[in-house]
C-alpha cells in the first residue's frame, strides 16, 4: 500500500488536448510535464491531477494489455 498524492482520471487519447486546455484556461491548472502515457497539471491550490490516456507504460506491463484491452468497451 501507499499513500495517495494525486487525482488519477482516464480519457480517451483524443480528448487531452481539450480536457487540457479547459483545466489550464478555465480552473487555472498549470502544466507540470507530459509523460509517455499521462499528462500531470496542477491546480492553483497545489492538487496533483493526471490525466492518462494508456494503463500500460511502454515495456512495464507484462501481459496486463490482455485484461485491459476491453475496458474502453465496459465504459462505453
Amino acid at each position: 500500500m501507499r499513500t495517495s498524492c494525486d487525482i488519477d482520471i482516464l480519457i480517451h487519447e483524443e480528448d487531452i488536448e481539450k480536457a487540457k486546455s479547459i483545466l489550464i484556461n478555465e480552473y487555472g491548472y498549470t502544466d507540470h510535464r507530459k509523460g509517455t502515457q499521462d499528462v500531470s497539471l496542477f491546480s492553483p491550490k497545489g492538487i496533483h491531477l493526471e490525466l492518462y490516456y494508456d494503463l500500460i507504460a511502454d515495456g512495464e506491463a507484462n501481459e496486463s494489455e490482455k485484461v485491459l484491452k476491453n475496458v474502453g468497451i465496459w465504459l462505453q
